[in-house]
């Protein structure tokens, strides 16, 4: 089972388009933290909580941009979320607007 969470948290951290500061950063841990999860330890529940959640977003944002922009994307000021970069949101717990704005980027409105 260790296996697959390094494997997970790596992958997120690498699709994401983050290095391993930002990746730490955004949530809400040290960078050590990161590197003994990519290396097998498990994140505690909130963490892995987050992490899920983190997975959904990219999986939702790559329906409406390429993979590779993911990165840029979260580190850009976005409109939509009132200058806010979309980083900066979830790292402010604001997951909600986040998503409200990946949902209407996907339907059609703003980005």
């Amino acid at each position: 089972m260790a296996t697959r969470t390094v494997s997970h948290v790596q992958k997120l951290r690498t699709d994401l388009g983050l290095n391993t500061t930002q990746f730490a950063r955004l949530v809400g841990a040290s960078e050590r933290s990161i590197r003994q999860w990519e290396e097998g330890d498990e994140p505690g529940e909130a963490h892995t909580r987050l992490l899920k959640q983190l997975e959904r977003i990219y999986v939702t944002a790559k329906k409406v941009m390429k993979p590779r922009a993911i990165g840029k994307w979260l580190e850009s000021p976005v409109e939509g979320l009132a200058g806010l970069k979309p980083r900066e949101a979830i790292e402010r717990g604001e997951h909600d607007r986040v998503w409200r704005l990946l949902f209407a980027v996907e339907s059609g409105g703003h980005r």
